[in-house]
């Protein structure tokens, strides 16, 4: 689904994932906030955004209440501060404009591949401590209260507790999620997404329980135990750079 705050002018981006064998629609923004009334639920949802400002993103805000699918913002807004600000408020990738249709079609693929892998996984339950990752339901549960998390924090998160005591890169973590390389703005993206997840999981940067980020390394997944006084070599796996690094 397309949500355009101008949808004659989306109606290129329309033709172009209709001809890549898509079933794909264009709706205004006033539509998208009723969407919720719906039961329709799109594997993926691109944002155009033609005239970049607050109001629009605050859509981002108001689509995260009932939708957890893959959502892509497009702007030509190139400000570093307002692509963080649209990942704070839902976004899960900015692709600024004027844009590589074949790139876009490959990020969204990404995107709809990783969220498909709600039918796909196996009956497995992650459970570490108080937090429990259900991998069937794709549910995260801390002292048996439901996480509201995204497809894009809960793949995250669910990676990160596979890889529990182990130090993990932020290139290894963008490569888990979306299947190709990293770069300095995406890496970036991943620290604003640990951010998310952290508020929703009521955890501590300075006092961490879940997440703790190893600076100049990656992120320790903690599952809950009593933070390590010292991090020892094997915990820092080959996924993640050498220690002189910190």
């Amino acid at each position: 689904m397309i949500i355009s705050d101008n949808v004659e002018r989306s109606s290129d981006l329309l033709a172009f994932f209709e001809k890549a064998g898509y079933q794909a629609a264009v709706i205004g923004e006033k539509d998208a906030a009723l969407q919720k009334e719906s039961s329709s639920h799109p594997d993926a949802v691109i944002f155009d955004i033609h005239h970049p400002n607050i109001r629009g993103l605050s859509l981002c805000l108001t689509l995260r209440k009932f939708y957890k699918g893959p959502l892509l913002l497009m702007t030509e807004n190139k400000d570093e501060l307002y692509q963080v600000l649209a990942i704070e408020l839902g976004a899960d990738d900015v692709i600024i404009k004027p844009y590589n249709p074949n790139l876009l079609q490959s990020r969204t693929r990404a995107f709809i591949r990783s969220a498909s892998w709600r039918t796909e996984c196996k009956n497995c339950n992650n459970k570490l401590n108080e937090f429990i990752v259900d991998e069937k339901r794709r549910e995260v549960f801390v002292n048996g209260n439901l996480v509201n998390l995204t497809d894009l924090e809960f793949e995250l998160l669910k990676y990160l507790s596979s890889q529990s005591g182990k130090i993990v890169s932020r290139e290894a973590i963008h490569k888990a999620l979306y299947e190709s390389s990293s770069n300095e703005v995406l890496a970036r993206s991943i620290d604003m997404y640990i951010c998310r997840i952290r508020k929703k999981l009521g955890d501590s940067s300075s006092n961490p329980r879940y997440l703790k980020t190893v600076r100049g390394c990656g992120y320790l997944f903690l599952g809950g135990k009593k933070l390590p006084e010292t991090i020892t070599g094997d915990q820092i796996g080959a996924s993640a750079p050498h220690a002189a690094a910190v």
